[in-house]
């Protein structure tokens, strides 16, 4: 982050004994103007002045998509040791958010639904692994923001 600062500027103020109008007033300092300049994206989001056009970098939505990603590999997520312990089954797969890059690996996750006792963190760990093709976009590989579930199964 570069900080910038200004030199104290100086404004003439008529002084409260100044009887006639061809006095000189005296000087008041002005504290200094203090601002920040902020280079790139802030809070993990982005940032484009107005009327700028789409970059490559934009996260696409998935019906803005002319080619869907599909996911061609990765690891099952493991069941939970603590759901185990507890003999806690989850009854139906769990929903999360994800963000696909361009060159198909899993980059962002939120869960949708939040199971607890080890299943949250064992679906992000699993989702981590998996790889997608690319989602296109009139024929070029862009990031996508879709919606996924990962479901468990006791073996």
């Amino acid at each position: 982050m570069a900080t910038a600062q200004v030199a104290p500027a100086v404004v003439a103020m008529p002084s409260a004994t100044t009887t006639t109008s061809d006095a000189v007033p005296e000087p008041v300092p002005i504290e200094p103007v203090r601002f920040k300049m902020t280079f790139g994206a802030q809070s993990g989001g982005e940032t484009r002045g107005a009327g700028a056009s789409r970059t490559s970098n934009e996260v696409a939505a998935e019906s803005d998509v002319t080619e869907r990603a599909r996911q061609v590999g990765g690891t099952k997520p493991r069941y939970p040791a603590e759901a185990i312990a507890q003999g806690v089954e989850l009854g139906s797969p769990l929903a999360f958010e994800i963000v696909v890059d361009e060159s198909g690996r899993v980059v962002q996750t939120r869960a949708l639904r939040h199971a607890g006792y080890g299943f949250d963190e064992a679906a992000v760990a699993a989702l981590r692994t998996y790889r997608f093709t690319p989602a296109k976009r009139n024929g070029r590989a862009v990031p996508v923001r879709m919606t996924w579930t990962v479901d468990f199964h006791f073996d």
